[in-house]
């Protein structure tokens, strides 16, 4: 009985003392279709790079095969505070690209508030 009783009391000190800090951070994202190109970015942490930015592109227009993206990094308080550009040049229709480029006056990616895509 002292032997099931010592393993119980030990079990819940070790149930206690495991990591409570769950905290999951979300990091901005955007996506859409703008001038028939299916386009998903997500700001994401590259330790000691900054923040890194992840682009996808499918091309779903059968009449133009490159364009140029602009990523801009909003904060809290609506202000540009950085931006990344993408040049995609002879994307085919359906083909899927994927970029990674880094804002560079960023040092963390929990100062972005949100993201914003601006197509030429």
């Amino acid at each position: 009985m002292k032997k099931l009783l010592l393993i119980l009391i030990t079990i819940l000190f070790f149930y206690g003392c495991k990591n409570t800090n769950t905290i999951k951070f979300i990091y901005p994202e955007v996506s859409g279709v703008v001038k028939g190109f299916d386009i998903s970015v997500e700001a994401t942490p590259e330790g000691s790079l900054g923040c890194g930015v992840s682009l996808i592109v499918i091309n779903t227009n059968l009449y133009k095969n490159d364009f140029y993206l602009e990523v801009r990094a909003i904060d809290e308080k609506g202000e540009r505070i950085d931006a990344e550009n993408f040049k995609i040049l002879n994307i085919k229709p359906t083909q899927k690209i994927q970029k990674l480029g880094y804002f560079k006056d960023l040092k963390f990616c929990l100062e972005i508030s949100k993201l914003e895509l601006y197509v030429k």
